[in-house]
C-alpha cells in the first residue's frame, strides 16, 4: 500500500485473531481503493465541467480587452462572465455529489421550461459552432414543463453540442430537438464503431483516444450525461454509424 498498491490484500487463514485483523485490513484496503478511485473521478469531472465555463469566461474577457464594444454589448459581456463563474460555483457542490461523494441534497430540482432551458444551451454553446465551421440548429419545442436542476441539465445537453460539434467536419451540423419528454442531439460526424458503443458511458472511456486527447477530452462526458439522466429517473439511449453520425436521445419521466 505505501507504494501505491491500494488494492493490495493479504492471505487470510483460518478463524483466530490473527485472520481477524487480515480480513480487517483487506476491508481497510478495498475502502482506500474506492476512496481514490471516487477522488481521480472527481477531480477529471471538475476539469470537464469547468472547460467550457472558463472557455467563456476567457473569450467574453478578450472582447473587453480588444474590441469596441458599445455599452449595450459590454453589459452583456459581464453579465455572460458573471453567469459563467456562478455556473463553476454551483457545479462543484453538483459534481461532489454525482461522484457519490455527498448526499444527493445538492441536487436541487424545480419545475423547468424545456423550452427556456434548450434556449440557454444554444446561448452557452454559441461560440464552439463557428469556431469549427459547424451549424448549431436548435428546434425550440412548445413549452413542456420538467422537473429537475437547471444546472445539471443545462451541463448535460452542452456537453451532448460539444460531442456533436467535435465530431463533425467543417461544414456540418449539429441539430438539438424536443419532441414529447425526449430531447434528441444528432449530429453527421464520424461517428463511434460499434465495439465502442456499449462502452462510451463508463468513465474515462474514449473511443478515438488520439482525437479525444488532441481536443482535451477526458472520457467523462458521457459518463457524467448518463449519471445526470439517471438522477432525474429518465433515460439516455445513443444510437452510432461510423461515417454517418451520432444520435443521442434524453426522455425524461
Amino acid at each position: 500500500i505505501s507504494c501505491g498498491e491500494l488494492g493490495s490484500k493479504v492471505k487470510v487463514r483460518g478463524r483466530d485473531e490473527i485472520a481477524q485483523v487480515g480480513e480487517a485490513f483487506n476491508r481497510m484496503s478495498e475502502q482506500v481503493e474506492e476512496q481514490v478511485e471516487n477522488l481521480e473521478l472527481l477531480l477529471g469531472a471538475l476539469a470537464h465541467e469547468m472547460k467550457t465555463p472558463v472557455t467563456s469566461i476567457m473569450g467574453y474577457s478578450e472582447s473587453l480587452l480588444s474590441v469596441r464594444l458599445s455599452e449595450r454589448q459590454k453589459k452583456q459581456a459581464l453579465q455572460n462572465i458573471h453567469s459563467a463563474g456562478v455556473r463553476m460555483e454551483q457545479m462543484s457542490a453538483k459534481l461532489l455529489a454525482l461522484v457519490g461523494m455527498y448526499e444527493n441534497e445538492a441536487i436541487r430540482r424545480e419545475e423547468l421550461s424545456l423550452r427556456d432551458l434548450l434556449e440557454q444551451v444554444r446561448e452557452e454553446t454559441r461560440a464552439l459552432p463557428a469556431a469549427r465551421d459547424v451549424t448549431l440548429r436548435v428546434e425550440l419545442p412548445e413549452d413542456m414543463r420538467i422537473l429537475g436542476d437547471r444546472e445539471l441539465l443545462c451541463s448535460l445537453f452542452v456537453n451532448l453540442v460539444h460531442n456533436g460539434c467535435k465530431a463533425s467536419d467543417p461544414g456540418g451540423e449539429v441539430l438539438v430537438s424536443a419532441r414529447g419528454r425526449t430531447v434528441t442531439v444528432e449530429d453527421k460526424g464520424c461517428g463511434i464503431p460499434e465495439k465502442d458503443l456499449p462502452h462510451v458511458t463508463e468513465a474515462f472511456y474514449m473511443a478515438d483516444k488520439s482525437r479525444s486527447r488532441g481536443e482535451g477530452g477526458s472520457g467523462l462526458g458521457l459518463a457524467l450525461g448518463q449519471r445526470i439522466v439517471q438522477l432525474h429517473g429518465g433515460t439516455m439511449e445513443i444510437e452510432s454509424k461510423v461515417g454517418e453520425g451520432t444520435r443521442v436521445a434524453v426522455t425524461f419521466p
